[in-house]
Formats: C-alpha cells, sequence, structure tokens
C-alpha cells in the first residue's frame, strides 16, 4: 500500500503532499486539481513500460502536457510514493525529455501488487460485450473487457474466511457467488454472463432472485446496475494489498445505492485493500462521518478537500470530531443545501415579518393563520418546540 505521495510540477500540482491510509476520499470543487491526483498515480503504475506518459491505463501525450506551468527553466516534473513497507519508488519527467526513448525500468510496481482502476469513462450499457481476444489487457481501457475476464474466472475460488463469511453455509466461496452476493445485496439483481456460440462477443442477463424464468437486458434494468456490477466484478478481482482507484463511483445512482457502496469499499478496505476514491458524491462523504461517529478512534478513513488557489491545487484532510462533525469546514465542501436551507429560512422570516406587519395593520390575526404559519416555520425548521 502507499504509505505517502508526493508530486512536484504535475499538471496543476505545484508541490503536494498526502498521507494515504487504507480508505482516501478525494473531493472537490470542478477543475481543482482531483484528476491530476488520480493521473500521477496511474502514470506509476506505467513506469515498467516504454512510454511512462503513454501506457495501458492512461494516455497523457508528450511532457509538455503534464508539467505545471509555473515550472523554472531546469525544472522537472517529480512523483513520489513512499510504501507501507518502508521502500520508495520515484519517477520525474522534464519539458526536454524525449519520453519515447526512457530506459525501461526493472523494478516492478509495487513490488508485483495491482492497480485496478475504475475510469468515470466507462464502456456504456450495452446489449453485447466483445470478447478479448488478444489478451494483452486484463479488462482493457474504460473496463471493455470486464465481463469476458469475468466469464473466465468465474469458478476462481475464494480462501479467505471473510468471503466464506458473506455467503450460506452450503455455498461455496467463488467469484461468481461472491459479485453475486454484493449486487443482491446493493440492486436486488443477479446476473449471468454467457459465450455467444460462434461470436466474439458475450451476454450479460440480470433476474430478480426467485425469478429465474425471467432474464433482463442491461437497458431494461437501469444503467446504474450495469455500473455497479462493473465496479463490483473489478474491485472483487483484487487482492490483499492491492489498491483500486475508482473515480466517480456514483454515476448513475440513487443516494441510498451510493451509500451501500461505499460500504461496500469500506469493507474491501478493511480487509487490506487500499481505496483511492475521487467523488463528487456528499453520500459518500457522508458515510465516511457515519463511521467516524460509529468509531471516533478509526484512522482507517481520509478525505481531502481539493481546491484551486493562485492557480495550483491545494489540498486539505477534513479533520472529523467524534460524532463526525467536521472540524476544519471549507467553503464549498458540501456545503450547499446549507445554503439552500439557509434561504429558505430567510424566505420564511421575511414572510412571517410582512404577515405580522399586516395583522399589526389589521390589528388583529386569527387563531387559525397563527397556527399555520407556525406548523410551516416548525416543518422547515424539523423542530416541534413551542419556542
Amino acid at each position: 500500500m502507499i504509505d505517502r505521495v508526493e508530486i512536484k510540477n504535475f499538471k496543476s500540482i505545484r508541490d503536494m503532499k498526502l498521507n494515504f491510509t487504507n480508505f482516501n476520499l478525494i473531493t472537490g470543487t470542478n477543475s481543482s486539481g482531483k484528476s491530476s491526483l488520480i493521473q500521477s498515480l496511474l502514470v506509476m503504475s506505467q513506469r515498467n513500460e516504454n512510454d511512462i506518459l503513454n501506457g495501458k491505463a492512461i494516455s497523457l501525450g508528450t511532457p509538455i502536457n503534464i508539467i505545471n506551468e509555473g515550472v523554472g527553466k531546469g525544472e522537472s516534473t517529480k512523483i513520489s510514493l513512499y510504501m507501507e513497507d518502508g521502500t520508495a519508488l520515484e519517477c520525474s519527467v522534464s519539458a526536454e525529455e524525449q519520453v519515447g526513448s526512457r530506459e525501461r525500468s526493472t523494478t516492478s510496481f509495487f513490488y508485483e501488487k495491482d492497480v485496478f482502476y475504475i475510469s468515470a469513462n466507462r464502456a456504456s450499457v450495452m446489449d453485447t460485450y466483445p470478447k478479448n481476444i488478444e489478451h494483452n489487457q486484463k479488462i482493457g481501457k474504460n473496463g471493455s473487457y470486464t465481463f469476458d475476464y469475468f466469464l473466465e474466472n468465474k469458478d476462481k475460488k475464494f480462501s479467505e474466511k471473510y468471503y466464506e463469511d458473506l455467503l450460506p453455509f452450503n455455498e461455496k466461496p467463488i467469484y461468481e457467488s461472491i459479485v453475486n452476493y454484493w449486487l443482491k445485496k446493493l440492486t436486488g439483481y443477479i446476473f449471468e454472463v454467457e459465450h455467444i456460440v460462434d461470436t466474439n462477443v458475450i451476454r450479460v442477463l440480470f433476474n430478480k432472485e426467485f425469478e429465474y424464468s425471467i432474464k433482463y437486458r442491461p437497458q431494461h434494468v437501469g444503467t446504474g446496475v450495469s455500473y455497479i456490477l462493473e465496479q463490483l466484478i473489478i474491485s472483487l478481482l483484487s487482492k490483499e494489498g492491492d489498491i483500486i482507484i475508482v473515480e466517480n463511483p456514483e454515476l448513475h445512482l440513487h443516494p441510498k445505492a451510493q451509500n451501500e457502496l461505499a460500504e461496500f469499499y469500506f469493507w474491501l478496505s478493511k480487509h487490506n485493500r487500499q481505496i483511492i476514491i475521487e467523488t463528487h458524491s456528499d453520500h459518500f462523504f457522508n458515510a465516511v462521518r457515519v463511521t467516524k461517529s460509529q468509531n471516533p478512534t478509526d484512522d482507517s478513513k481520509k478525505v481531502y478537500f481539493f481546491y484551486q488557489e493562485d492557480g495550483n491545487t491545494t489540498s486539505i484532510n477534513i479533520e472529523m470530531g467524534k460524532f463526525g462533525t467536521i472540524e476544519n469546514m471549507q467553503e464549498e465542501l458540501f456545503d450547499q443545501f446549507s445554503k439552500d436551507l439557509r434561504k429558505m429560512l430567510l424566505n420564511v422570516e421575511d414572510d412571517l415579518t410582512f404577515d405580522h406587519q399586516e395583522a399589526e395593520e389589521e390589528d388583529t390575526l386569527s387563531d387559525e393563520e397563527f397556527a399555520l404559519l407556525k406548523k410551516e416555520f416548525e416543518e422547515l425548521l424539523g423542530d416541534d418546540d413551542d419556542e
């Protein structure tokens, strides 16, 4: 796992140091540099390839495309990862460097630990999905081969006790049963994948438990179900010590589903996976707050808020108190609801003031009018106190 990351002169990041833990939530305003952090980690995952900026995980172009605009002559982009076991990995790129001619590294990235990346640009929901004919990537860019990989590995056995504990006594902890356990828990559906004979495509079908005769195509169960399934398939490929990077896991999901998906990632992080999530979801954020309120001493989760300052990315570690309270609240940190509520309350206050003035002019306010105004005000405040 990554213990600390240090980044210098990478895109909008001039100088940044972040400490990571099991579960790491990256949030912030638009164009604040969240994606730049994710991209820097993906660049490091390509350090064994001939072209470190353009590989299987991500393509960023030439050095001039990734070097911070404020960099002086002779300076370079530098990314350093300090691992949990005390080892360190570094990469530097200068504007003058020809990336394609870089000497190939002989050190395996993260020492044989895998990095699983779930991009915000996921494969669209389709009737059929392609088979991975060339087998040069596990799941392909944007997850295009996710279902083919699942089909090839669906009978893979899991030996860890925490997988066995999820399933009924008579059900074997294999890849297919574990994915379906979580899919049913999060969406109410289970699924199957089948190869269409004499073609290079596979088909995905869904059904409700105990309704095995009724099969649904992906388009008929909602985009959110397929997007959750892709995340489950990829994340459950991981083994202990692996790193899972997810962009916008909340896409197409109802708030309740977002919260439950956060619980899934908490579960994975508890079992020695490192989760790094970039999100705009206040439901993921509040899920972290709930866990903090349940266990104030839990330090296995971090939230970083990103914003721009003088054209460069700045990050703040959001601190949470005993009951999940935010100790260092930031402007635009999921504060829109509070702002909207404040506007509504001001409108109520104005309305009450106006009606009171009218009542004074008329020298009367009926009991019915007073009771109605009082009820409207209490409903907005959520408070039944007579005061």
